[in-house]
């Protein structure tokens, strides 16, 4: 056995380790991404959670929907910019998006803030239990959300076949608008076109 082999095959199935994991990663970016900021959206809502309850010792239903609230705002921004890739900034674009956004973050957050009073203020259970459990329901439920309706991408429409045209003109003394033809074909009829 040649160990300059061995060192050659280890390198080999390394190297092709890594590139797969790469394509693998490259094929799921959106969903990889949408996890990582589904984790510090995560960390937004705890922090403001445990801040208002804890240390300010805010009513536990009201700190858990400022904590909603703040991490809907910082999912908002991170989705657009960096898991869905918005690139537009026209207004009615940006407008319509963060309706749609605030608009589905709102049905889950009822539900979530409902939940959350149901399951730790009437049931007894445990907040922080009670929040995580109702935070991977939440998670799932945005993210489908999120694609199909508020950050969809529109459907690449087949380019125009550049050898039709609509012709305008005159055929046997009626007006034709909207006839298709191909450049081989010329005007039919008396020969007059453009409208004449």
């Amino acid at each position: 056995m040649n160990p300059k082999n061995n060192l050659r095959h280890a390198m080999i199935a390394t190297k092709t380790f890594f590139y797969s994991l790469y394509e693998k990663t490259e094929k799921y970016r959106e969903l990889i991404r949408y996890a990582v900021f589904g984790v510090l959206t995560t960390v937004v809502d705890y922090g403001v959670y445990l801040l208002l309850s804890r240390l300010f010792h805010v009513w536990e239903t009201a700190a858990n929907a400022a904590g909603w609230l703040a991490a809907v705002l910082f999912a908002f921004v991170t989705n657009k910019l960096f898991v869905f890739e918005s690139k537009t900034w026209k207004p009615s674009k940006v407008l319509y998006e963060f309706v749609t956004f605030f608009a589905s973050r709102a049905v889950t957050g009822i539900i979530v803030i409902a939940g959350f009073d149901v399951l730790h203020g009437r049931l007894g259970f445990n907040d922080i239990l009670t929040k995580l459990g109702l935070s991977v329901l939440n998670v799932v439920v945005n993210y489908i959300l999120s694609k199909l309706v508020t950050f969809r991408k529109k459907k690449d429409s087949p380019a125009p076949d550049a050898s039709r045209q609509v012709k305008a003109g005159v055929r046997n003394g009626a007006l034709i608008i909207g006839e298709e033809s191909g450049p081989d074909e010329g005007a039919k009829g008396d020969g007059k076109t453009g409208g004449e």
